[in-house]
């Protein structure tokens, strides 16, 4: 069994403990298994100690986990835009993103980007212009820069985002203009 290493930057262990875990391995011992705990969390641990130094205990069992600075992962942007006459707004964005983040990938999709990709490629400023159906594009643009990616697309479902909006959740209705002809 295993208790695995956290990556989080102010974790803080009080009285953290695989709870569910042991209550396994308990188990797993009355019928017969033989169980072995690897505890990445473990203070206490000789050989860890030796390679990170101890962290800060308090004398009541919590206190500092073991803690080292890592590789920060890679940062990735998305914008889109709802009408093609908003694009001054994408080039905005896109010039904050370039020199708050550099050497960030930008990917720009949305209307703009789909009916004007031309225009964006040449104008955005974007590393990547994704027409239409994002998803087969973005999958290969993510499988391009080695980060994960969730096989399938999303289905069409009601989108809570508190952060889009805290009152109301998100539907598609339509797909193109309500008003063409078909």
């Amino acid at each position: 069994m295993l208790f695995p290493p956290i990556y989080d930057f102010a974790s803080y262990d009080l009285f953290l403990k695989p709870y569910s875990l042991l209550k396994l391995g308990k188990w797993l011992e009355k019928s017969g298994f033989r169980v072995k705990l690897v505890n990445a969390l473990d203070y206490r641990d000789p050989a860890t100690r030796r390679l990170l130094g101890s962290p800060r205990r308090d004398g009541g069992g919590t206190g500092k986990f073991f803690r080292q600075v890592i590789e920060k992962p890679a940062v990735i942007v998305f914008i889109s835009s709802g009408m093609t006459y908003w694009y001054p707004g994408v080039v905005e964005a896109v010039q904050c993103v370039k020199h708050s983040f550099p050497g960030t990938p930008v990917v720009l999709g949305g209307i703009y980007a789909t009916l004007l990709s031309g225009h964006a490629e040449k104008h955005s400023g974007a590393d990547y212009v994704v027409r239409g159906d994002a998803f087969p594009e973005v999958r290969n643009i993510l499988e391009s820069l080695s980060l994960p990616c969730y096989s399938e697309p999303p289905d069409e479902e009601l989108l809570l985002l508190p952060e889009a909006n805290p009152e109301a959740g998100v539907i598609r209705l339509n797909r193109g203009c309500p008003f063409r002809r078909r």
